[in-house]
């Protein structure tokens, strides 16, 4: 059954005047917007010009069935009628039409309301919502270009500010939605039905169109640029929550109800006590976040969905390219239909659902390809894929520290705008530590050690390094998750073997020492490559399987009162020749790389190294092609490290060089400080540089074919700017 009309009053107001006159004509229009219909809401609207705003009848109309008929024209993507309507409206005010017209925008915007994500929507409000947002988004981006000089013959007052603050608003309406059909998508696929990926696909198809219709035009190239300062873009939206209660600093989720999810936090500097601004970000990086997330879990379970971005195949290789990829997705979802009917639990968003999820994967990978060479290998390496692209999607890094308690594990921190906890190093390092014990242990053999992890304490951070016995070691650094093949560790060690007379610290005695050593060697440079660091290991005591609490309590006691420290308690006294030692370099440190990583890094991965792949990519099975390729990525990555070399590089020999001699490091006998150099001949083989020279290399060898596709070829490998995302 209909609801009311929202110009009701229009009609009774028409019918008392006889449906004549100035108030007919505005009745027309409503029915119009009432109707959707577009044909009648342009012609209508020309109409509308005529009617005299102070008419007997027409001026008692209400300001909120204005309201609601600015909104619907939003809901149309009826731009020009929106603010034929605006203007038409503020013409009826004598004086002062610039502060009318602003407050009549702040009346439409309140009527965008940010959903509560604790309630659950159906799934034709969810349809309609992300519908009626594509439209809204189509309105105010092409009144944003109407009102600019440069694109309008007509001048149209500007109202740089209104569409600002209207767009920061649908911006958040737009991820609460999100969140709420991601929420409703997993809680369907853990039910472990047959259509579980359903409503993923669903929430797929709903956000393509989204973001094909809102998201292609030009107006987002000034939005979309990374290394902006002054001016963040006219989409600058918070997307943490920030509050002070009673003098304590506190992360609260993004979402309606604030209050589902807090966590205490501090800056780093001892001297801040200020309560820090919340983090932002431009609509286009949201998006953006927000696709790659989705396609992270579609890939997850094997549910194929059609790449939107990429163009139809037009060769014989594209068809090729595009059955391959729906092979990939089938192999894909047979493992996952095992792994539901095996594993414990089907909720990845949990420790204990995602450890459950890749020991059921381990199995049914093995099972599944009994003649490989090395199915077990082969399982354990899809796994850690798995597990790493998960544990990037999942969370990002609070760059604030978080409070040491309440323990990290099995609680839900606050979210980003965009649906990403926030971490910090602790709980990305407790939270690895947790799950590939558990799913360590479940795979060792018998005759096998269980594998063994130790938190790495380094200045302001603390990482972590998990060794197994028939498998590679893994190191977690914040959201990075790396290791090396058996080949690989051979080969580094080699060149580490080589350097030990660089390193004042004498190398163990035993194997299983000197291995620890090199796997710790190894973990630092992905903390901060080519710089000498304070470190001590502590390994990690649990039962077998692991419990929450033994891990939670192994840190606590870690970061307790008489913990492990690296540095001096003078660190944290005023007046002492090293207080802050820690913030003044470590900190000073991170924070010159961050900014050289979102100014330099990020424009040069996700659109310089990004554009010239897609244009050579259809024809690097040529080697001229191969070579004139590398040549211009070359040309395009040497200022990327000439400036990482001036900005960063700098400061790190300048740490390095007195840091032993510095008196600030802790009188302890587990305590070493770590040798860059021992690994001086794989430094470029380290971060996003590294990453760019290894691509390098496999493109201008002619024994690589195909050259495997770099991180930046697609979205899903785009970097994401640190303290802004």
């Amino acid at each position: 059954m209909a609801g009311p009309l929202f110009y009701q009053q229009v009609v009774d107001l028409a019918d008392e005047a006889g449906n004549a006159g100035d108030i007919q004509r505005v009745l027309e229009f409503m029915e119009a917007i009432g109707a959707g219909s577009g044909a009648k809401v342009m012609v209508t609207a020309q109409k509308l010009r005529d009617v005299r705003p102070h008419n007997h009848y027409v001026a008692q109309i209400e300001e909120a069935v204005y309201a609601q008929a600015l909104l619907r024209l939003m809901h149309l993507a009826r731009d020009v009628e929106f603010l034929i309507l605006l203007e038409w409206i503020v013409s009826g005010y004598a004086a002062n039409q610039d502060i009318q017209r602003a407050g009549w925008w702040d009346r439409v915007i309140a009527l965008v309301p940010v959903p509560d994500v604790t309630r659950a929507l159906r799934e034709g409000e969810l349809q309609q919502g992300f519908q009626d947002l594509a439209n809204d988004f189509v309105t105010i981006i092409n009144i944003h270009l109407r009102t600019q000089k440069t694109r309008t013959p007509t001048p149209i007052p500007t109202q740089w500010e209104s569409i600002r603050r209207m767009l920061v608003q649908l911006a958040m309406r737009l991820m609460a939605l999100f969140e709420i059909a991601l929420a409703r998508s997993l809680d369907l696929m853990a039910r472990r039905g047959k259509d579980r990926g359903s409503a993923l696909l669903q929430l797929h198809a709903w956000w393509s169109s989204l973001t094909r219709k809102a998201f292609s035009g030009g107006w987002i190239d000034e939005d979309r640029k990374p290394d902006k300062t002054a001016n963040p873009g006219l989409t600058a939206v918070p997307v943490t929550v920030n509050r002070d209660v009673r003098g304590r600093h506190f992360y609260f989720d993004a979402f309606v109800p604030h209050s589902a999810r807090t966590f205490e936090f501090n800056d780093f500097d001892r001297s801040v006590n200020a309560l820090p601004e919340p983090t932002r970000a431009n609509l286009f990086e949201l998006v953006q976040f927000r696709t790659v997330q989705l396609r992270h879990y579609l890939e997850m379970f094997g549910e194929y969905f059609e790449d939107a971005n990429a163009p139809p195949p037009a060769t014989r290789a594209d068809k090729d390219a595009v059955a391959a990829r729906k092979a990939a997705f089938a192999r894909r979802r047979a493992l996952v239909d095992r792994v539901v009917k095996t594993a414990r639990s089907f909720d990845v968003r949990t420790e204990d659902g995602l450890a459950d999820f890749l020991c059921a994967y381990f199995d049914a990978h093995v099972a599944a390809h009994p003649k490989a060479k090395a199915p077990r290998l082969d399982a354990w390496a899809e796994c850690i894929e798995i597990f790493r692209l998960h544990h990037h999607t999942l969370a990002i890094h609070s760059q604030q520290n978080l409070a040491e308690s309440p323990g990290y594990l099995g609680r839900a921190f606050p979210r980003t705008l965009h649906g990403a906890t926030l971490w910090d190093c602790g709980v990305y390092a407790a939270k690895g530590a947790y799950i590939l014990l558990r799913f360590g242990m479940y795979i060792a053999s018998k005759s096998q050690a269980r594998p063994r992890a130790s938190f790495l304490f380094l200045p302001i951070h603390v990482g972590l390094a998990i060794e197994f016995d028939e498998f590679p070691f893994v190191v977690i650094q914040n959201d990075q998750v790396q290791w090396l093949s058996r080949e690989q560790e051979t080969a580094w060690r080699k060149d580490w073997e080589e350097s030990r007379e660089d390193d004042p610290t004498p190398d163990p005695g035993t194997e299983a020492g000197k291995r620890s050593k090199f796997i710790e060697d190894y973990a630092v440079q992905w903390y901060a490559r080519g710089v000498d660091l304070p470190l001590v290991p502590m390994g990690i005591k649990t039962s077998d399987p692991p419990k929450m609490a033994e891990i939670d309590a192994a840190y606590a006691q870690a970061m307790g009162p008489r913990g492990v420290r690296v540095f001096s308690a003078d660190v944290d006294k005023p007046g002492t020749p090293v207080y802050q030692y820690d913030v003044y370099n470590y900190k000073a440190l991170t924070d010159l790389e961050i900014a050289w990583f979102n100014a330099e890094a990020i424009p040069f991965w996700n659109d310089k190294a990004h554009t010239l792949w897609t244009r050579f990519a259809p024809q690097m099975t040529n080697m001229a092609v191969r070579r004139k390729y590398a040549a211009e990525l070359e040309r395009e990555l040497i200022p990327v490290e000439d400036a990482y070399n001036r900005k960063v590089e700098r400061r790190k020999n300048e740490i390095t060089d007195k840091v032993r001699s510095s008196g600030a490091l802790a009188a302890r006998k587990d305590l070493r400080v770590t040798s860059a150099s021992r690994l001086a001949n794989r430094q470029r083989s380290f971060g996003v540089l590294g990453e760019v020279r290894t691509h390098l290399l496999e493109v201008l060898d002619p024994r690589i074919t195909p050259v495997p596709p770099p991180a930046f070829a697609s979205e899903n490998g785009f970097l994401r700017r640190i303290g802004g995302w």
